[in-house]
């Protein structure tokens, strides 16, 4: 999903916040059409926290993937040592099996 696809779903989980505040009677917002739109309003936030959430997982997995392949570092980090529980071995070294 690219940047403008994202901002635009944002802009238009705002609008429909914006819409549905609108349709809230004040007198008694847990009646009718009031409470539809307290549910509207409830998932557009939801929409706009699950939208940012996928917007900082994609910055961390590009930074993760500018990490491993700037020129000159190692394919198990900047140390060149692979990590597996508490332990550190240096790059290629298998592993230990678990158990």
């Amino acid at each position: 999903m690219n940047r403008i696809l994202l901002i635009v779903l944002i802009v238009l989980a705002l609008a429909l916040i914006v819409f549905n505040i609108t349709m809230v009677d004040m007198q008694d917002p847990l009646e009718g059409d009031s409470l539809v739109a307290l549910i509207g309003i409830a998932a557009a936030l939801c929409a706009i926290v699950l939208l940012l959430i996928y917007q900082t997982s994609r910055r961390i997995q590009k930074k993760l993937d500018g990490e491993y392949t700037q020129p000159g570092l190692a394919p198990y980090g900047r140390q060149g040592w692979l990590t597996t529980g508490n332990f550190s071995y240096p790059a290629g070294t298998p592993a230990p099996l678990p158990g």
